[in-house]
C-alpha cells in the first residue's frame, strides 16, 4: 500500500532547503520522496505551461501532476517513522495548501525563511549561474512584472516570493498552529545542528542524531568555466555516461570537488540598494513576526 507524507518542508526557495534535504535523508527514521521538488501539491492536474528560459528543462520535466505517480515516490517505505518531501514552491503557489489539507489533512508543515532582500537576490544568483537569467537584479526586478504576466515560472519571481506573509497565511488558515514550525535560514546557518534537531522534535524522530554537514549543497556564485558548468548540470552524453558508470557516492565527491573549484565567490548586492529594498518589506516583516510570534530582528 503506498504511503503519503505525514511532514512537508514547503519553503522558502533558496533558504536552505537543499541542504536540509540531505541532512534529512541520512536520518535512519526519515524517508524523502527520490525526487526533491516533485510540485504535486502546486501543480496536481495541470498542464505544464510556464514560459521563462529553461523552464522546459527544469520545472516541466521534474514536476508530478498525477496523484498515482506521486504516491509511487513513497512506494519503497518500510519502517521509517516520518515520511515526508521537500518542495519550495508549496509557499508561494497558492493552490498547494488547499490540495495538501484534502489529500494529507494531519499533515506537519516546515517553512524556512530567509531575510527577503538576501532571498530575492540569491534566487537571481541560481538563474545567473545557470545561464538562464543575462539581464543585472535591478533590471531583472524591473522586468518582474513582466515575467509573471507572462507565466515564467514561480523562481523568476524574485520580489514576490519573498513576501512571505499570505503564503504562510494561507497555511495557518488551513492547518492547526501546533501542526506548523517556522525557522529562518540565518538561524539555521548559524547552529544547523540545533535547528535540526528542533525540526527532527517536530517530527517525532531522534532528535539526537547528528547528520554530516560537511558537504555544500547547491553553492551560489558564478561558474568562472562555463563549459565545464554545463556538463556537469546539463543533460547530455557525457554527463548521462559518467552517470552510468561511476557510482553516486563517486559521483557526488567529484561533482563537489568540481563545483567548488569552478565557482567564484557569489556577487554581492550594493549596500545602499539593499538597504533601499529592505524598507520595502519592513511592512512585510512585522505582520510576518505577528503571525509567526517570532523575533526577526536579524532581518532588521
Amino acid at each position: 500500500m503506498n504511503r503519503l507524507p505525514n511532514f512537508l518542508v514547503v519553503g522558502a526557495a533558496k533558504s536552505g532547503t537543499t541542504a536540509l534535504y540531505h541532512y534529512l535523508a541520512q536520518h535512519p527514521e526519515v524517508f524523502l520522496s527520490p525526487i526533491k521538488e516533485t510540485n504535486f501539491f502546486a501543480l496536481k492536474n495541470k498542464e505544464l505551461s510556464f514560459n521563462g528560459p529553461g523552464d522546459d528543462k527544469g520545472i516541466h520535466r521534474r514536476s508530478i501532476t498525477d496523484i498515482i505517480e506521486y504516491k509511487n515516490q513513497f512506494i519503497n517505505v518500510t519502517t521509517e517513522k516520518a515520511i515526508g518531501e521537500i518542495c519550495p514552491s508549496y509557499l508561494y503557489l497558492k493552490d498547494a495548501p488547499k490540495n495538501i489539507k484534502e489529500h494529507i489533512p494531519e499533515v506537519k508543515i516546515i517553512a524556512i525563511l530567509r531575510e527577503p532582500v538576501a532571498r530575492a537576490f540569491s534566487a537571481w544568483v541560481h538563474l545567473t549561474r545557470d545561464g538562464r537569467e543575462h539581464l543585472s537584479f535591478e533590471e531583472a526586478l524591473a522586468d518582474e512584472p513582466r515575467r509573471i504576466k507572462e507565466n515564467w515560472a514561480e523562481i523568476w519571481h524574485y520580489k514576490e516570493e519573498s513576501k512571505y506573509y499570505n503564503q504562510l497565511k494561507r497555511y495557518y488558515d488551513s492547518f492547526p498552529k501546533e501542526n506548523i514550525k517556522v525557522v529562518t535560514y540565518e538561524e539555521f546557518q548559524e547552529n544547523p545542528l540545533k535547528v535540526y534537531s528542533e525540526l527532527c522534535k517536530f517530527i517525532d524522530v531522534d532528535n539526537r542524531f547528528v547528520p554530516d554537514m560537511s558537504s555544500e549543497h547547491n553553492k551560489g556564485g558564478i561558474p568562472k568555466n562555463k563549459i565545464i558548468w554545463n556538463l556537469m548540470m546539463k543533460q547530455n552524453i557525457w554527463k548521462t555516461l559518467f552517470n552510468h558508470l561511476m557510482p553516486i557516492k563517486i559521483r557526488k565527491k567529484i561533482k563537489e570537488y568540481i563545483e567548488a573549484r569552478n565557482v567564484n565567490k557569489k556577487p554581492q548586492l550594493d549596500i545602499y540598494r539593499r538597504k533601499e529594498l529592505s524598507i520595502q518589506f519592513l511592512d512585510e516583516i512585522n505582520k510576518i513576526k505577528q503571525l509567526i510570534e517570532q523575533d526577526l530582528t536579524e532581518w532588521s
